[in-house]
Order: C-alpha cells, then sequence, then structure tokens
C-alpha cells in the first residue's frame, strides 16, 4: 500500500494534475501553452519550459515558452544552430544535462546559455506517431537540477499522441 505521503503518491497525484489541466485546454496553442506552463509549475527547480516545433520546410520555431529564459535559450539555439533541444529533435531522443559548465558538446550554443543563468536542462524529443514533431524543453539555473522524477513527469506531456 502506498502511504499518501510517499514519493510515488506525490508522483501520482502530479501526473493527475497534469491530465486534469491538459483535458480542458481548447485548441493547439492553448494546449502548448498549457504545457509549458505546467512543466514548470509541476517541475521542482524548473525555471522554464519552451516548445520547439518543426514547421513547413523543416523551419524550427519556438510557438509557446514560460520564461524568458527559455525562449531566449531556444533562440541562442537557432542562431548557433547548435544545442540541445535541436539536437533531441535531429537526433529522435532525450537529452539530459546535469551542469552546462562542464558540457563539451554545442560550445557556440554552450557560452550563449551559461550567459542567461542555464546550468542544467532535459529536451525530450516530441513525436508522432513515428515522425519527429519537435522538442520540449526544461531549463534550470541549478546544476543537477532534474533527477530520475523529474524525468519521468517530463516522459508525461510529450507521450500525447494526438493534439487538438
Amino acid at each position: 500500500m502506498i502511504d499518501e505521503h510517499s514519493p510515488d503518491e506525490q508522483l501520482l497525484e502530479r501526473i493527475g494534475v497534469i491530465a486534469r489541466e491538459l483535458s480542458v485546454a481548447d485548441g493547439l496553442q492553448a494546449t502548448l501553452q498549457r504545457i509549458v506552463d505546467l512543466g514548470e509549475d509541476i517541475l521542482e527547480h524548473c525555471d522554464g519550459v519552451s516548445m520547439m516545433l518543426v514547421g513547413r520546410g523543416g523551419v524550427v520555431h519556438s510557438p509557446a515558452y514560460s520564461s524568458s529564459v527559455a525562449y531566449e535559450s531556444d533562440l541562442a539555439q537557432y542562431a548557433t544552430g547548435q544545442g540541445p533541444c535541436l539536437g533531441a529533435i535531429e537526433q529522435h531522443e532525450t537529452i539530459v544535462i546535469d551542469d552546462l559548465e562542464l558540457e563539451q558538446r554545442w560550445p557556440d550554443y554552450r557560452a550563449k546559455a551559461l550567459e542567461l543563468g542555464v546550468r542544467s536542462m532535459i529536451s525530450f524529443r516530441l513525436f508522432v506517431t513515428d515522425d519527429s514533431l519537435g522538442a520540449l524543453n526544461m531549463y534550470s539555473r541549478q546544476p543537477n537540477a532534474f533527477a530520475r522524477r523529474s524525468q519521468l513527469l517530463g516522459q508525461v506531456f510529450v507521450r500525447r499522441r494526438r493534439w487538438p
């Protein structure tokens, strides 16, 4: 039996909140904005969430974000043509960065993100069926901010198969 104050119970309660909140969003843009707002609210140590989507002609844009840090970090990736969020889209995988100061990949993006105060992040690949749709990106000003529990909660957002 699960104790009502156990980490498992708390995780299940947070998943329930996500499901309820997303079920009442009206339309695609409202759903996207609700996802990023909920992500920032529900994940511990999260200072911003953004969503990158691949549009016509392969152009990637950020239609929803919860903070200026998240949006500016996305812009830094577009400007440099590199970064973990773009990597999640291209490589079709989730990318976790525990401490950006120690990260060796994406040096141009890394410098800009550190200027913004980003220290750790997770980029989840978004998809519909087998096609990559984009990435959901979670940023923190703290190193090692996203433990396994945060990664599991993030998966709740990206596993949705049907968009309004």
